[in-house]
């Protein structure tokens, strides 16, 4: 992969880090740099080992400045009930990552006293990763909930309708998201909506 270290190999998967997400770096605290990390990381993984338990290959793991990514054989999505199990994978992965740093912080503060060092990084543990598996879920492309919504419109509607459905909801709250951050003035909200409203209609517009 280009513009990217090679960390190790996950099973046959190569995982790669993007330069970019060293950027980083330089806003934010080295610590939630590194929780980002490991919680972006575990959240990819999961992915890649839900599909290998059903039968499908990732080629590779990325890590980049604002999100990861996994490239599964793209032949699941064409099961849906594969594609909403390895899809929630990765949510699912964030929300038990939290509920053990919660374990280990009630832990700590019952039995074994440690600095406040220690309690702020585990809630900031806590924290990243609660909204790691919210957002993730919210149903907008290319997020797993977009996918998830998908997926089980495709179950109910069939495969043209539920995507046409899925593609409706994802534009309409990425509009709503971007009608938002211009009255409120967050760039980055701007962005990331723009961004979601060209995904989705990229699901909704016809195929040529």
């Amino acid at each position: 992969m280009k513009n990217a270290w090679k960390l190790f190999n996950y099973g046959e998967s190569p995982v790669y880090l993007k330069y970019w997400f060293l950027v980083l770096l330089l806003f934010v605290p080295t610590t939630l740099v590194l929780i980002l990390f490991v919680s972006i990381l575990i959240h990819e993984i999961a992915h890649a080992r839900t599909a290998k338990k059903l039968g499908y290959k990732t080629d590779y793991i990325f890590i980049d400045i604002f999100h990861g990514g996994a490239l599964i054989d793209g032949s699941y999505t064409e099961n849906n009930k594969h594609s909403i199990k390895i899809v929630f994978a990765g949510p699912l992965s964030n929300l038990l990552l939290s509920l053990l740093g919660l374990l280990i912080t009630t832990l700590f503060t019952l039995y074994i006293p440690v600095g406040e060092e220690v309690l702020k990084f585990l809630a900031s543990f806590i924290t990243i990763n609660l909204l790691l598996f919210v957002i993730n879920l919210i149903p907008i492309y290319p997020l797993d909930g977009g996918r998830i919504t998908k997926a089980l419109s495709n179950m109910v509607f069939g495969e043209k309708r539920g995507t046409l459905i899925s593609g409706i909801i994802s534009i309409s709250i990425s509009i709503s998201a971007l009608i938002y951050s211009l009255y409120v003035l967050d760039y980055l909200l701007m962005i990331f909506s723009v961004i979601f409203i060209i995904s989705s209609y990229g699901q909704i517009k016809p195929k040529e």
